[in-house]
Order: structure tokens, then C-alpha cells, then sequence
């Protein structure tokens, strides 16, 4: 690694915008478009999520954390009823809800 990357500062916060109307009443969700509560709790399986904490080492109750991108910035899985509690957690400054990537044959 040079000096160059060294000096550059660490990424801050994510910047999500709040979620427009997509999943009803969660304002710290962003989802991709066209996906709604109705479809994720008919999938009946985990939501794959990005978790935006505010403290370092916080892991919210509910969330299966796969692995820590930063600090305060977590990949994981919770059931589709549980993105209402990480919403309402004081802890959560945001939630991203991810789609997996499809294995190429």
C-alpha cells in the first residue's frame, strides 16, 4: 500500500436515502424498487441486509451478522417481521436491503 492510501480517511456514514413509501411506515429501510413488506414476508425466508450502526460493536438483537464491513457498517440476515424492530432501534441509523447476486454457470 502506498503512503497515498494511507493518509485517505476511512469511508464515514452511508449515505441512504430514507425509504419512499416502499415498505410502509419503516423509515431507516431502503429497498430495491418494486419490493415490498407483502413480498418479503411471501418469500417466507431472511432478508440479506447492509446494517448502519451508531456505536462500534453494537450488533442489534434480530440480526444475524455474516460480517462487518466497518465498525459500524454490517452485512447480515433478519427475518422479514424483524426490519420493523431494527427500524424502531435506537442503534440503527440505517437499513439496505440487498439482493444476492445470481452464481454465473
Amino acid at each position: 500500500m502506498n503512503d497515498k492510501k494511507r493518509e485517505d480517511p476511512a469511508p464515514g456514514s452511508l449515505e441512504i436515502e430514507p425509504a419512499a413509501g416502499a415498505l410502509g411506515a419503516l423509515h431507516k429501510v431502503r429497498s430495491p424498487a418494486a419490493l415490498s413488506m407483502d413480498d418479503l414476508v411471501a418469500a417466507d425466508r431472511p432478508v440479506q441486509v447492509v446494517v448502519e450502526v451508531a456505536e462500534p460493536g453494537y450488533r442489534p438483537p434480530g440480526l444475524e451478522v455474516r460480517s462487518g464491513i466497518t465498525d459500524t457498517v454490517l452485512t447480515g440476515t433478519t427475518e422479514p417481521a424483524g426490519l420493523s424492530d431494527l427500524d424502531r432501534d435506537p442503534g440503527v441509523v440505517a437499513i439496505e436491503i440487498t439482493r444476492p447476486l445470481d452464481l454465473i454457470d
